[in-house]
């Protein structure tokens, strides 16, 4: 607050501006010529009451003179930031106060020699050196030429030498220092560019875990004005995160690794892995944290994509042995319970036991068809598909139910949607899953939308419902084999598994969006 509210009176709002964007040059420049003016406008001031407290009136209105010369130069800089035109205004009123002091009382002579000093560090040696010497070759004729006599010869010699080992050591000192400020700048350019170039988020937080710096890639991610915010500020969610890290910030030389779900600048969440470790000054005391992070989203979702195709392939092998090895036996069950349940001399009591044997046969008859189809689902004719057709195909097996629920169905099938090459009623099997299930989420009646339409090279298909909709929790769940929140009995958990198998045999897309008491959508993307 204090720092804040000096900036604001010795260096302005505007000026203060034009110094956070300029380089590091112009800043320093900039620094010196403003310690420059408030220095030499306190001491004209002051020398300015001191002669006139002393009668020295002529030299009291040249200081004050000097004074308002140099106070315009400092309000061109401070309201219009004219680095330069400043900086030769100051030097040329610093020079001419010096040399007349010089004129006057040779006692005064030391302060000439401050005049390589500061016209070398403030306009550099290329700028500054030919005004030295402008004023070197001016001192030096006055003292042989307009004022042979006034002062000793001794004095003269040793004036001269001393300017000049000044001047010397002033361009030295300047030029080897310009030398260093170049290599480190290429040496720090080269780092940033090392850094700009790494396609991974490198960012600093100082103790309080905010954000001190972050590489260009980190700055699209978070966005331009993440520095200065907590991290906390893009976390999605309650998070263990700054638990994880905090052995760092106590001091420990480990690496620490954590992934973390974290929001991008466009409201999308992303996951993403950090490797951090301890930022320490030259005592040892921790300073803050550096960290590198990846967005690892795409590689998490492909490493599950790939977990579930292995788990489908297993299960499906599992599947097809099974079924294959029940369906003889189930049939012949099957087929005898019916056969005894047209037999009309059969007891009441018994003909209802014969019936749950053959409902339960028939469920389990269903359960085998499932499985089958499970296992074979990657094994198919390709052939041309009628999209619309394969839609209304599906509809049309669920056209019963639909009305016994008292489901309201609307169809939105844009003309012209292009046939496309797959597996003969694979899209209709899809169909009759998807409307199933949101039939079954609308046990009180609702709206079942089915749509589909062409679009930037894509069939976009999507079964929309006003059911009860799927909780955030299982959501990751609902593709895997027989994972069902239905009461048993009434489902076998493979008929979104089906989907997904099958849209993915066929490179398509299935993805869903569900709301809690609002509805699921489910959108089928399949490339043209």
């Amino acid at each position: 607050m204090i720092k804040q509210s000096l900036e604001k009176v010795f260096i302005g709002k505007q000026l203060g501006v034009l110094l956070g964007k300029s380089d590091v040059e112009t800043h320093r420049q900039t620094v010196m010529l403003l310690a420059g003016f408030y220095i030499g406008c306190s001491w004209l001031v002051i020398f300015a009451i001191i002669n006139f407290i002393k009668g020295e009136t002529l030299q009291a209105g040249i200081n004050a003179l000097s004074f308002s010369l140099l106070f315009i130069g400092y309000l061109l800089l401070r309201m219009k930031g004219t680095v330069a035109i400043s900086s030769y205004a100051f030097l040329l009123v610093f020079y001419g106060q010096l040399f007349i002091l010089v004129s006057t009382d040779y006692s005064r002579a030391m302060w000439s020699f401050s005049i390589p000093l500061l016209t070398v560090f403030i306009l550099g040696v290329k700028r500054g050196m030919p005004l030295v010497w402008a004023y070197f070759t001016v001192v030096m004729l006055a003292y042989y030429v307009f004022w042979p006599l006034d002062y000793a010869p001794e004095f003269k010699i040793r004036f001269l030498a001393t300017f000049s080992c000044v001047t010397y050591f002033s361009y030295y000192f300047e030029k080897n220092r310009s030398i260093a400020f170049k290599e480190l700048k290429k040496v720090s350019e080269r780092e940033n560019s090392i850094l700009m170039s790494i396609p991974d988020i490198i960012a600093e937080v100082n103790n309080d875990r905010k954000y001190t710096w972050v590489n260009e890639i980190g700055k699209n991610f978070f966005g331009p004005d993440v520095i200065g915010k907590p991290a906390s500020d893009y976390f999605v969610e309650e998070q263990s995160t700054y638990g994880k890290v905090d052995p760092l910030f106590q001091g420990g030389e480990e690496i620490i690794y954590v992934e973390s779900w974290q929001r991008r600048v466009d409201g999308e969440k992303r996951l993403l892995a950090w490797w951090c470790r301890a930022l320490k000054d030259d005592k040892g005391n921790v300073t803050g944290a550096l960290s590198t992070g990846r967005d690892i989203t795409n590689n998490k979702n492909m490493e599950e994509q790939l977990g579930q195709s292995q788990k489908l392939a297993a299960i499906g092998r599992l599947a097809g042995g099974v079924a294959h090895e029940i369906n003889n036996p189930l049939t012949v069950i099957l087929g005898y319970s019916q056969k005894i349940l047209k037999t009309e001399e059969l007891q009441p009591k018994l003909k209802e036991q014969i019936g749950m044997i053959e409902k339960a046969s028939q469920r389990c008859k269903n359960l085998v068809g499932d499985l089958l189809e499970f296992a074979h689902s990657g094994n198919y004719i390709s052939g041309p598909v009628n999209i619309a057709e394969e839609i209304e195909a599906g509809l049309r097996m669920l056209e019963f139910k639909i009305k016994a629920n008292s489901v309201k169905l609307e169809k939105r099938l844009d003309a012209g949607i292009p046939v496309i090459q797959g597996r003969k009623h694979g899209l209709e099997q899809i169909i009759i899953n998807l409307c199933g299930n949101a039939l079954d989420a609308m046990p009180k009646g609702g709206t079942l939308t089915v749509s589909a339409s062409a679009e930037n090279k894509k069939i976009i298909v999507k079964v929309a419902d006003t059911g009860i909709g799927i909780p955030e929790g299982i959501m990751k769940n609902i593709f895997e084999p027989f994972f069902t929140t239905k009461e048993v009995g009434k489902g076998t958990g493979l008929g979104l598994s089906l989907c997904y198998e099958t849209a993915k045999k066929h490179g398509w897309d299935i993805s869903v969006e569900s709301r809690l008491n609002e509805g699921t959508i489910f959108t089928l993307t399949i490339p043209i």
